[in-house]
């Protein structure tokens, strides 16, 4: 696709339930989107660690499609910083 903007603010983090909310106030997915939220959520199983990622967003129409393409690239991030963590 095409590259874009995205500019955030860290709105919350939760040490104890490692979870880290992070709000859009500014780029591209604004132009679409009303509000945006996603919350990174890590779940620690003994040594292994399951990442979830949840989107909170308003479209600004019924005609914007949901936002999968900003859940793929971030699926991409994240196995690549897991890939990364692996090689240590």
């Amino acid at each position: 696709g095409k590259a874009e903007v995205s500019k955030q603010i860290i709105e919350a983090i939760d040490m104890e339930k490692k979870t880290v909310v992070y709000k859009l106030i500014g780029g591209d997915a604004m132009e679409l989107y009303k509000s945006f939220t996603a919350i990174l959520h890590v779940d620690t199983k003994s040594e292994n660690n399951l990442v979830r990622w949840t989107f909170e967003y308003e479209k600004m129409n019924e005609g914007i499609q949901d936002p999968t393409n900003y859940m793929d690239f971030l699926v991409k991030v994240t196995k690549d910083i897991e890939t990364h963590h692996l090689q240590q």
